[in-house]
C-alpha cells in the first residue's frame, strides 16, 4: 500500500516541481523582455518624433 502512495505521489511532485520551476524561467524572461519593451518604446517614439518634424520642415520650406 505504501509502495502505490509513493508510486502515485512522485508523478506528481515531480510534474509540480518542472511546473513550479518553469514558471521561475518564464516570470524571469517576461521582466526581461518588459524593460526591453520600454527602451525599443523610447526608441520608436524618438524616431517617429524625428521623423515628423522632418516631414514639417520639409512642408515649410515649400
Amino acid at each position: 500500500l505504501a509502495i502505490f502512495a509513493i508510486g502515485t505521489g512522485l508523478p506528481v511532485l515531480v510534474f509540480g516541481t518542472l511546473l513550479s520551476v518553469g514558471v521561475a524561467k518564464v516570470s524571469t524572461w517576461l521582466n526581461a523582455v518588459t524593460r526591453v519593451e520600454k527602451v525599443i518604446r523610447i526608441a520608436v517614439s524618438i524616431i517617429f518624433i524625428g521623423v515628423g518634424l522632418y516631414y514639417v520642415v520639409l512642408w515649410i520650406q515649400t
